[in-house]
């Protein structure tokens, strides 16, 4: 008899292969690439003191003169950043790579059932290996089998041990508008300030802290090792499931991190042209020939020209990368991967009232933690929420679990037509509501009757904020 399994999807892999060296590497090491074909970084397979390997961005390869680690492309990066330049090659290694690497680039991991032969029975294991001793944080990168009973307690500890901030319970009740009882209700809380100290605590009342999302054991300079939780400043979303109880948190950065790309007037990158941005006053410091020509304040995506003697010369893109990430430490020496799951978003008098959300006549679905809370609220009904267009499967497997008759697809506008990169080229394409269709799909299928939500984009982009806004979506019956 053939079986299923969960096999990664082609979709993921193809990321993974595409996705360009330099993208990884300033995201993995957290340097900052320069305007040239060459990048010269402090080498990760070996100490030194000056920078000798190069990441070579045109060629997509990576060499380092030092110890001579050497390879071409994302995934032969991450084999060997996760188990040493021997791993080199080693096709035992490619799936967790590929998954190390979507952890890293906060890109969702799609998973695929697979027919089941005698010869192929499950999916790819994550089997433990030896950690790389060359460096001084040795990296362990297969996390143990999840406890899920464990995680829930410790995600409950995590709770019981840290706080909301005032400046982020500000930004909940007047940006968000969410009432009190709500925030505390929903558990929202800040990232702590000495998230050491939280794990110390915690360890108190759990059998150990190895399996638990976020979580991992830092090495100092001297002394012995401690756990810590990864991650920095901004507040954290429990993720819940149809029971309430919180399978994992994602958070959202108070600073993210920007992209910026300077180009010249055919659109190319700028030979002469380079930008730099000081994330402690948020200037973004404009140079030409590697001298600062002007200063900008930033506080959202822009595009700022450049000009010479009434000339246009140029032109600065600046845009935020992912606000919202999940508490994972994948890389990091006995740490653990996040697994990107739905969200059940209930109304407050739900969780008040321990009241659950299976059997309701209707469900609404958007894609994200915080926008589900804000619109189960106002709209008083349970939301699905997905973690991401492309993982819209997952979003479908959470909004069944709630066993209604009726669902309403509340995605943001332009999910109408979805945008891709292709990162070979650098093109932009477009996917029509593949998100849309797919879950429309599924739950026809699954017997269900299904509405589309839209409205003007030009007035907002996400449900949350049409409905902060006062506003109404029109609702369109799809079978």
């Amino acid at each position: 008899m053939n079986a299923t399994y969960q096999t990664i999807s082609q979709e993921t892999i193809d990321f993974a292969k595409d996705l360009p060296l330099i993208d990884l590497v300033e995201r993995l090491l957290y340097f900052s690439r320069r305007k040239t074909s060459n990048n010269m970084i402090l080498c990760p397979f070996h100490e030194e003191k000056s920078g000798s390997m190069n990441i070579n961005a045109p060629g997509n390869f990576f060499k380092c003169h030092g110890c001579g680690a050497n390879g071409k492309g994302s995934i032969s990066f991450m084999i060997q950043y996760l188990w040493g330049p021997n791993a080199k090659g080693n096709r035992s290694k490619f799936i967790p790579a590929i998954e190390a690497i979507c952890e890293t680039m906060n890109h969702h991991i799609i998973y695929e059932d697979a027919p089941s032969t005698d010869q192929n029975h499950s999916k790819p294991s994550r089997t433990e290996s030896t950690p790389r001793t060359f460096t001084p944080n040795s990296i362990k990168p297969s996390a143990p089998s999840k406890d899920m009973k464990l995680i829930k307690k410790a995600n409950q500890l995590l709770l019981k041990h840290t706080q909301l901030s005032p400046e982020h319970f500000d930004h909940l009740t007047k940006a968000r508008k969410l009432k009190k009882k709500t925030i505390i209700e929903k558990g929202y809380r800040s990232f702590p300030e000495k998230p050491s100290h939280v794990a110390r605590e915690m360890a108190k009342e759990l059998p150990t802290l190895e399996g638990i999302p976020g979580f991992y054991q830092a090495t100092p300079k001297k002394g012995d090792k401690y756990w810590t939780l990864r991650g920095s400043a901004g507040f954290l979303i429990p993720v819940r499931n149809e029971h309430m109880e919180i399978t994992g948190f994602q958070y959202r950065l108070d600073k993210p991190r920007y992209k910026i790309t300077c180009l010249d007037l055919d659109g190319n990158d700028h030979k002469l042209l380079s930008a730099q941005l000081n994330y402690e006053t948020m200037e973004l410091c404009i140079k030409w020939s590697g001298q600062p020509s002007f200063s900008v304040p930033i506080k959202e995506a822009c595009e700022i020209p450049v000009s010479s003697n009434g000339k246009n010369i140029g032109l600065v893109k600046v845009k935020p990368m992912n606000k919202y990430l999940w508490l994972a430490s994948t890389d990091l020496e006995k740490g653990t991967p996040a697994t990107a799951s739905y969200h059940i978003a209930v109304p407050t008098s739900f969780l008040k009232e321990k009241k659950s959300p299976i059997g309701v006549k209707r469900v609404g679905i958007t894609e994200g933690p915080l926008k589900g809370d804000i619109a189960a609220e106002i709209l008083n009904i349970p939301f699905s929420c997905t973690p991401g267009l492309s993982n819209w499967k997952v979003c479908v497997e959470g909004a069944l679990a709630l066993k209604a008759d009726e669902y309403i697809i509340y995605l943001d506008a332009d999910a109408l037509m979805q945008r891709k990169i292709d990162y070979t080229t650098g093109e932009i394409l477009n996917d029509l509501g593949t998100a849309i269709e797919g879950i429309a799909k599924a739950l026809v299928q699954a017997g269900k009757k299904v509405f589309l939500a839209a409205w003007d984009q030009s007035e907002a982009k996400g449900i949350d904020d049409i409905l902060l806004m006062g506003l109404t979506p029109k609702i369109f019956p799809i079978n």
